[in-house]
């Protein structure tokens, strides 16, 4: 459902970086696409030799923006200092020696107090003097239960991503929803009760109304050019308005179904978890209509959803 579009590994020199990201690939078959390295590194050795407060700003900002991405994962190893120590003395480091390496370390640590990490729920940061198997299995663990996430999963996790903002807002949060037409999982989301949460009943209908309703008018051509448009290849698949759901736009090319979806603004405590039921709903319900309307069935199904300001109540909502 969530699938997994980067993996970062992350830590000092001597941290057991590659020796996971070597086994993770091997016992999943190269399953996913990982990276040995990223932003939080940049930042780190910028910091360690001395770079420039706007360079490890910089850093920092695209660490911010790929963190908004819930489809993607950062590991963080961060071994007691004692066993990078002892790791530098058996094998040796080009790069670091005792003291530079506890300096990286404790940068490293900063870091990820600055960040809040620990509580982000697409970073995992593993600690304590662990075997390489032991890390391994937590890894793979972690990564796997992304991958079986239910709506109400994604949208806690949404949640949790805002509660650890040290301004309790994240502007531009993200993330990418994959179902097959004929799974289980997509024909969960085919339901209509999600339609009577009372405060947004009405609110619910009308998008919903809207949107059917644009479908059918570009396929009957009341539109501004009086031309039916071709369900396969349009691009006027869209609604718009200026409150919370502000923009639907769906596309079907090739074997796919794509809506985007955009919310200008989203309480994540009290309204998104009811949202994203809403949408994802909405998108069963699009699918089914068009295939009424066509006679095809689009078999890959993605919803792709980013909210402009995901906040908590404190910041006024609709």
């Amino acid at each position: 459902m969530l699938s997994l579009k980067c993996i970062t590994i992350e830590g000092p020199d001597c941290a057991g970086k590659s020796s996971l990201y070597n086994n993770i690939h091997r016992e999943t078959g190269f399953r996913w696409n990982i990276q040995d390295r990223g932003q939080l590194s940049m930042i780190c050795y910028a910091r360690l030799y001395s770079r420039g407060g706007e360079i490890v700003d910089r850093w920092r900002a695209e660490l911010h923006e790929y963190l908004r991405n819930l489809n993607q994962r950062l590991i963080v190893l961060l071994p007691p200092a004692s066993v990078l120590q002892q790791r530098l003395a058996s094998r040796g480091d080009p790069m670091q020696n005792e003291e530079s390496l506890t300096k990286l370390r404790e940068i490293f640590d900063d870091e990820l107090k600055i960040l809040s990490a620990e509580d982000l729920p697409n970073v995992l940061v593993i600690r304590g003097e662990n075997s390489l198997e032991e890390n391994v299995k937590h890894c793979l663990s972690w990564l796997a239960h992304a991958g079986v996430s239910t709506v109400r999963n994604v949208a806690s996790d949404v949640e949790s991503a805002v509660f650890a903002s040290a301004k309790n807002e994240i502007c531009g949060l993200n993330f990418e929803l994959n179902f097959k037409s004929d799974s289980a999982e997509f024909k969960a989301l085919e339901n209509p009760g999600v339609m009577q949460h009372l405060p947004e009943e009405a609110y619910y209908s009308e998008i919903l109304s809207k949107v059917l309703k644009n479908i059918d008018d570009e396929i009957n051509g009341k539109n501004p050019y009086s031309r039916p448009e071709n369900p396969l290849k349009t691009r006027r698949f869209i609604f718009t308005q200026d409150s919370c759901i502000t923009m639907i736009h769906t596309l079907i090319r090739g074997d796919s179904m794509t809506m985007k979806v955009y919310c200008r603004s989203s309480n994540v405590t009290n309204t998104f978890s009811h949202d994203l039921g809403f949408v994802c709903y909405l998108y069963t319900r699009v699918h089914h209509h068009l295939f009424h309307r066509t006679q095809w069935c689009p078999e890959n199904c993605v919803l792709r959803v980013e909210i402009g300001s995901a906040h908590l109540p404190v910041i006024a909502g609709h």
